[in-house]
């Protein structure tokens, strides 16, 4: 049963490491790296500020966010 827990817990590590590196790179949504850790969207963006992931953003969507904040 500990033996149990103990694998549980490494196999959850092992996984959140591999969402933060995939979004890290891009290859991943937050929120597919949230399904694949078994997280909640809002639990998996704590995690990407608690481990200094920036969240994604396209090129695209920097530059609507950049003229969005100048229009104000």
């Amino acid at each position: 049963n500990v033996a149990r827990r103990a694998i549980a817990l490494g196999i959850k590590e092992l996984k959140r490491k591999e969402a933060l590196e995939q979004v890290r790179l891009r290859d991943w949504t937050v929120w597919k790296a949230a399904e694949y850790c078994g997280e909640s969207y809002r639990s998996f963006l704590h995690l990407l500020r608690e481990e200094n992931v920036p969240f994604p953003l396209s090129t695209e969507e920097l530059e609507r966010e950049i003229d969005e904040s100048g229009s104000k």
